[in-house]
């Protein structure tokens, strides 16, 4: 639950970087393939 609650004190900004790391760890992604693919400079995704 502690999990949960941690969730919820994040800021908007930390919170969307979590999600776009855990979809691009699902599908098997680097930071640079995710970069190359958004058409942004890698450094953009220090995730």
């Amino acid at each position: 639950m502690s999990h949960l609650f941690n969730f919820y004190k994040m800021d908007l900004k930390t919170k969307i970087g979590l999600r776009i790391k855990e979809i691009r760890t699902k599908k098997n992604l680097t930071q640079e393939a995710v970069a190359w693919k958004a058409d942004v400079d890698r450094k953009f995704f220090q995730l």
